[in-house]
């Protein structure tokens, strides 16, 4: 693995990221505007606590842009590997957007440090997701819009759709999972979070359709990345199913997640973040040549780890508020 590559993943995830938090960030900024009282209050909190999430992710990204080399990947498995012409292409594309990115996030730092508005953020996002937008499309450019290009760009705006809203909606809800009376504000967009996932997940799906026969390897990289895939669309029709549901009607009524329930959900989420990064990140690596169960593994190892560090933290919290 070249360390080009890992950058190039962040510089994706950091994009993914910066793109969702704004996207949904908007959607809360403008709800904020729409109500009164404590509706407005925690809609605006909501929003600003995705400006800084979407801030963080920005800097990533742009760190990740200072020190890139001509890197791309693709998802699922398939592989397109940009040419060196199209790449330089796409820089000279982004790279003005990347310095536009910078000095308006320190613009925006300027005017933000003292106080955010809903209608500041309103303008903050819309801006910040068309940037993003913009960037993540083009990670490659063939000069003209034909099947391979709209590849490109379909697989790298989806990541926003997909790997960054899963992001977005796992920090909203472990910031707020214990609090139920803020909650139940955040529990009613989650089948739009999972109806967006989807649909990313689909576009993706019809991307990979217009180059198929071009991109196809047969590898154990490809069956583990179909892999990860099935378990995500098991896993999502759960958790935004009969999970959903259940913690929809407990935060409505004002009641925390029983233990159990609590674990499930932990579970659930802690699979589709790993999953989301795991298809991203190995198909950045062009040379990943592990076998197939040695990916399974290690995959399997990080959850299981992210679980038990979960189930830790959260038995020294209740332990802690127990001796408060």
């Amino acid at each position: 693995m070249e360390i080009m590559e890992l950058v190039a993943f962040f510089r994706q995830l950091g994009l993914a990221l910066a793109g969702a938090s704004s996207l949904w960030g908007l959607v809360y900024a403008i709800k904020s505007l729409k109500n009164i009282g404590e509706k407005r209050e925690v809609y605006e909190r909501f929003a600003k606590i995705l400006f800084f999430a979407s801030m963080v992710a920005s800097l990533v990204a742009i760190s990740a842009w200072f020190i890139i080399a001509d890197v791309a990947g693709a998802h699922e498995g398939i592989t397109l590997i940009p040419t060196s012409t199209e790449l330089t292409r796409a820089r000279a594309l982004t790279n003005p957007l990347f310095v536009i990115w910078v000095l308006g996030l320190f613009i925006a730092n300027l005017i933000f440090s003292k106080k955010k508005t809903s209608r500041g953020l309103i303008v903050f996002f819309s801006a910040q997701l068309a940037l993003v937008l913009t960037i993540i499309s083009i990670p490659a450019w063939t000069g003209m819009f034909g099947a391979r290009q709209l590849f490109f760009t379909a697989h790298g705006f989806h990541s926003i759709m997909t790997l960054g809203t899963v992001l977005t909606l796992d920090i909203l809800f472990y910031g707020v999972r214990h609090k139920p009376s803020i909650a139940r504000f955040l529990a009613p967009i989650f089948p739009t979070l999972s109806k967006v996932i989807w649909v990313g997940l689909g576009i993706d799906f019809l991307s990979v359709g217009l180059i198929f026969p071009e991109a196809l390897v047969l590898s154990d990289k490809f069956f583990f990345s179909q892999t990860v895939v099935g378990i995500l669309i098991l896993n999502g029709v759960f958790l935004s199913g009969p999970l959903t549901r259940k913690m929809i009607a407990l935060f409505e009524i004002g009641k925390n997640l029983p233990p159990k329930l609590s674990t499930i959900a932990t579970i659930s989420g802690t699979i589709s973040i790993i999953s989301w990064t795991t298809i991203t990140f190995v198909d950045f690596f062009k040379n990943l040549t592990l076998p197939y169960f040695a990916l399974f593994g290690i995959y399997l190892t990080i959850i299981a780890t992210s679980v038990c560090l979960y189930v830790l933290f959260e038995h020294k919290r209740v332990q802690k508020i127990r001796h408060v």
